[in-house]
């Protein structure tokens, strides 16, 4: 499984918290790029880049954490299984229901089929059986341990959060080129995650003078939906950051001295999961 995905597991953690990786691959196939008709530089733009290298502090720090190898071109976890477009696919059974939605229409569904730049990906249509194999190699096992990591820290909490990790470009593309804030926090609007969660997060990120917008424009997809569950204790969370903080967005290459970043994640992990502890302990103590 490591060469899809890592995990690290801690069950003795301090950390309510597991911090989730799954566009941040960078581990482009073989037998993948034959079938495409745009280089690994394009596809590499989708990146959320070097987020594991960002986090590195925070992974070290014994929290569990779970981060996908595989590029998100390849298999996009963030969406719905069936959220495809039957006419990228051949020899397909008749009765699959595909899921439409505005990033299938978009091409960067569950499988993408054009690059950031609106290339189209592919040579040919994909054979069915390259669906299977991914899903079975990539998307369920990347859903098994995210829920293995739930049931781990809900044995020994009442109340968890998934920090689902992201970067995103400076700008918003066809908005006039509008700069995007440097970190935005979704929690589908208030239904994936407790609103005190959410504003502790807000709040020490504007501690910080750091430039914070709330579910706008990323209010989170697939992910929050599915697992967001605050009245069960599960909480979740996308936290996006903006690539030129820490990148270079032309060329891919980090910036140099982004340690000030790296400590300043480190401690807003380490500062949200005391809350959680000193929640937690609240809870039991109600109970």
């Amino acid at each position: 499984m490591q060469e899809y995905i890592k995990i690290r597991e801690y069950k003795n953690t301090d950390y309510p918290i597991i911090l989730l990786f799954p566009h941040s691959g960078r581990r482009y196939f073989k037998d993948f790029l034959k079938s495409l008709k745009v280089s690994e530089e394009e596809l590499r733009v989708s990146e959320d880049a070097y987020l594991d290298y960002l986090f590195s502090e925070c992974i070290n720090q014994e929290i569990n954490s779970l981060y996908a190898n595989f590029p998100r071109v390849f298999v996009d976890v963030n969406r719905d299984p069936l959220e495809l477009d039957n006419r990228d696919f051949k020899n397909y059974p008749n009765n699959v229901t595909f899921k439409d939605s505005r990033l299938v229409r978009s091409g960067i569904g569950l499988i993408h089929t054009r690059s950031v730049n609106g290339k189209l990906l592919y040579k040919d249509k994909m054979d069915w059986k390259v669906y299977l194999s991914r899903m079975n190699k990539c998307y369920y096992p990347w859903y098994q341990n995210t829920e293995k990591l739930m049931h781990l820290l809900k044995n020994k909490y009442n109340e968890i959060l998934i920090i689902d990790c992201h970067s995103m470009p400076s700008k918003e593309k066809n908005v006039n080129d509008k700069e995007l804030s440097e970190f935005v926090v979704g929690d589908r609007n208030g239904n994936s995650c407790s609103v005190e969660i959410s504003n502790y997060i807000l709040n020490y990120l504007q501690q910080y003078n750091y430039n914070v917008s709330y579910n706008q424009p990323f209010s989170g997809q697939y992910f929050l939906k599915r697992f967001g569950r605050p009245k069960k204790g599960i909480n979740a969370i996308q936290l996006e950051i903006r690539k030129d903080l820490y990148m270079h967005e032309k060329n891919l290459d980090l910036k140099p001295n982004i340690d000030p970043l790296k400590i300043f994640l480190k401690d807003l992990v380490s500062e949200i999961g005391s809350f959680l502890y000193h929640r937690n302990r609240k809870n039991y103590a109600a109970e």
